[in-house]
């Protein structure tokens, strides 16, 4: 996921709102102050009229969600998509290993890894508590052929 990054200084906003505020006073009125000021300080018109609507939100001047209960709403619900996530890991992994035979553990892990590779092996480690060396267990097995034994590889000094 990409973060967008914001180019303009908090203090560059709070200083334009500023300008806002005072400048209808020297304007006609807000709609000829934004013009104004939002080619003084080098933002699109646009940006400033939502940092003054931001502004006035958080005043209680005018209706709407404050920056604050925004920033809250937004961190609830990223919690809210894990807690699904994590669900759905531990819902798959409780039908996988309640069906699962007599083999080892181990090896049941890396079979509901290798199942379920769309997820991810990481976050299945993360929900189930298992090391992520069940998981790197799990990729060389996908990689090298069944029955495959690694080979020690020579140290210095021997042929």
């Amino acid at each position: 996921m990409c973060k967008i990054r914001n180019k303009y200084f908090p203090q560059l906003r709070e200083r334009a709102v500023r300008m806002d505020m005072n400048g209808a006073e020297q304007h006609e009125s807000r709609c000829s102050a934004i013009p104004s000021i939002s080619s003084k300080i080098g933002c699109a018109r646009q940006t400033l009229n939502e940092w003054v609507k931001n502004a006035e939100v958080d005043r209680g001047e005018r209706t709407g969600v404050t920056i604050k209960m925004a920033e809250k709403m937004k961190a609830l619900e990223r919690r809210n998509r894990e807690l699904k996530q994590a669900n759905e890991i531990l819902q798959k992994a409780s039908a996988y290993f309640a069906q699962v035979g007599a083999r080892s553990p181990v090896q049941n892990m890396i079979a509901f890894i290798e199942e379920n590779r769309d997820i991810g092996g990481e976050l299945i480690c993360k929900h189930l508590s298992i090391a992520p060396s069940i998981t790197r267990q799990a990729n060389c097995a996908a990689i090298l052929p069944r029955g495959h034994v690694p080979r020690p590889h020579a140290q210095a000094g021997e042929p």
